[in-house]
């Protein structure tokens, strides 16, 4: 580069800056320590106060100014609808406050199985399990029950409140059992517990959560599993000792392959066949170790 070209950058560089950049700049330091008191203002004053909201986990079956409670059972298992009119007469003897019934088809959604929206304020007393009752199904979309025809199993029952599955200030109670027996002890159970409970106007139901059964006992971590008794020589020994107690066959070769040595068998090429070409065989998949 010439040097007068240089020379000509320099001076340009020594230059300064004209009065439009220095009237820009002059109005950012005047403008900032206004930003800076509004923005104290909004960090120190927010204008408003976050109320803490009260956690009822009871259930009122009966609250005043609102909607009674419904007890829920599966349409289609009558077993079910027997424990609800149990737990009804229950409730009303208790409580002077007789609840409706309903199946599991009248409270939800027939596309979706999930809670229909004329119910979602209602506090609800649900029975069965999941593939018996809509409901329970509801309840398990939202990881709060997990009950079928095999858990709790047997004549187990599980009994318990449920703290706002759907809606704010609207809880459940809920009476799971895999079968008929385990259901009828739940009820019964239930009808107990409300004896102990202090009446009020409301009929509210305390935070409960029973596990019962009435001879199939509730495992624990007490309860760990027992192999049979003439398991224990073999488990004793090492992997090689089991393998052969229990007479598996050891896995083919990675490089094996059944279908392509049927294809290119003695038999096969006797039988009049011959080896499939390379081109045509389907891809034998094995695995590498």
């Amino acid at each position: 580069m010439p040097y007068d070209l240089l020379n000509r950058k320099a001076i340009a560089m020594r230059r300064p800056p004209s009065p439009c950049v220095i009237a820009a700049f002059l109005g950012l330091l005047i403008a900032l320590p206004c930003c800076a008191e509004v923005s104290g203002q909004v960090v120190d004053n927010l204008g408003f106060k976050a109320l803490p909201r009260p956690i009822n986990y009871a259930t009122p079956l009966s609250p005043a100014g609102s909607i009674k409670a419904v007890i829920v059972y599966g349409k289609d298992a009558p077993w079910t609808r027997k424990a609800a009119e149990a737990v009804q007469k229950a409730v009303q003897d208790w409580s002077g406050v007789k609840l409706e019934l309903a199946d599991d088809r009248t409270v939800t959604a027939d596309e979706t199985w999930l809670l229909s929206d004329a119910y979602r304020k209602t506090p609800l007393i649900v029975l069965g399990n999941a593939k018996d009752n809509r409901v329970v199904h509801a309840l398990g979309t939202r990881f709060l029950a997990q009950s079928s025809r095999h858990w709790p199993g047997g004549d187990r029952y599980t009994i318990r409140s449920i703290f706002e599955p759907f809606v704010a200030d609207v809880n459940y109670i809920a009476m799971e059992a895999s079968t008929e027996a385990g259901l009828d002890a739940a009820a019964a159970k239930f009808a107990e517990l409300l004896k102990t409970f202090p009446k009020d106007a409301a009929a509210t139901i305390p935070r409960v959560r029973v596990l019962g059964c009435v001879k199939d006992q509730w495992g624990g971590p007490t309860d760990p599993w027992k192999p049979n008794k003439e398991w224990f020589p073999t488990l004793q020994g090492s992997v090689t000792d089991i393998a052969k107690h229990t007479k598996a066959r050891p896995s083919p070769p990675a490089t094996a392959c059944p279908r392509r040595a049927l294809a290119t068998s003695p038999a096969t090429q006797l039988a009049g066949g011959a080896a499939t070409p390379a081109r045509l065989r389907k891809p034998c998949w094995t695995s590498r170790r």
